[in-house]
């Protein structure tokens, strides 16, 4: 799906806008207008609140625009020198309209934007379309939901196309876990997406073979302490990401061995450092 953008200027916000929402509804100028209007209160009272780390908070803001829910993520100037640094905001309003392009299942981007101060920025809010009756794959496996064998097969299938389009556009995942994977329900089954892209970035051919792999090591660490979740299912998923990629049969077993080392290790760090 291609993303159709605009430029927006408005008070102390500036920055790209989506065109469209999800459903490939227009969003017209008067209703960006209008939501972004009497900034920053209107943007600041959030109707549900998802998460809170000090300043930085992520938050629902319900029956906008075209009567969608729109995520607002704002991220606060930690430190005068973050100004030299590229907008949060900005670098994953692109990085998910690229993913979009490519088929990748996640987050849909409605905007990137930020706050100015007197000479510099002194936020970036980024903005995507929240999906109803969903939750992150964490809050989904403690709630002990149960997943038949049908349900794992797919969301493994899911899991490794979300990994092997990563890698077709161009991108890596340095920090893939459980809250980073976004589970919703349909008619046709579980389907999850890929959101917070914070830790994705361009791809460097330089890197090293293992290094490639890091988002389904630190994927696998986060879910194998659950109950629900078992080995057959983390090389269900990587079994799905060779045929994917075309990583040969020759080459799968010996990287299988160093990445499952990999996941005991980190899981056993996981456990230890966060009890779970």
């Amino acid at each position: 799906m291609i993303i159709r953008n605009q430029k927006i200027n408005q008070g102390q916000l500036r920055g790209v806008i989506s065109a469209a929402d999800a459903q490939g509804r227009e969003i017209s100028t008067d209703a960006w207008q209008k939501f972004l209007a009497h900034n920053p209160d209107r943007i600041q009272r959030p109707d549900r609140v998802l998460k809170r780390e000090g300043k930085n908070s992520v938050f629902v803001k319900e029956r906008v625009l075209t009567g969608i829910d729109v995520v607002v993520k704002t991220h606060v100037n930690s430190s005068k020198f973050e100004i030299f640094k590229p907008a949060r905001a900005f670098k994953n309003y692109r990085t998910a309209a690229r993913l979009n392009e490519f088929g990748v299942a996640c987050e849909y981007p409605l905007g990137g934007l930020i706050r100015r101060g007197v000479f510099f920025r002194t936020a970036s809010v980024y903005l995507t379309q929240y999906v109803n009756d969903s939750d992150n794959l964490k809050n989904v496996l403690k709630a002990g939901l149960h997943f038949t064998f049908k349900d794992r097969r797919s969301m493994a299938g899911q899991m490794a196309e979300i990994f092997a389009g990563l890698h077709r556009a161009g991108y890596w995942h340095r920090d893939a876990k459980n809250t980073n994977m976004l589970v919703s329900k349909d008619a046709n089954g579980f389907k999850v997406q890929l959101i917070d892209l914070d830790g994705v970035h361009r791809y460097l051919p330089g890197l090293s073979r293992l290094f490639r792999y890091r988002a389904m090591v630190t994927l696998a660490a986060s879910l194998l302490p659950f109950k629900q979740v078992t080995r057959t299912d983390y090389l269900r998923c990587f079994t799905l990401y060779c045929n994917l990629t075309g990583l040969g049969q020759n080459r799968r077993k010996d990287i299988f061995r160093e990445l499952a080392g990999l996941v005991q290790a980190r899981s056993k760090e996981r456990q230890t450092r966060y009890g779970y």
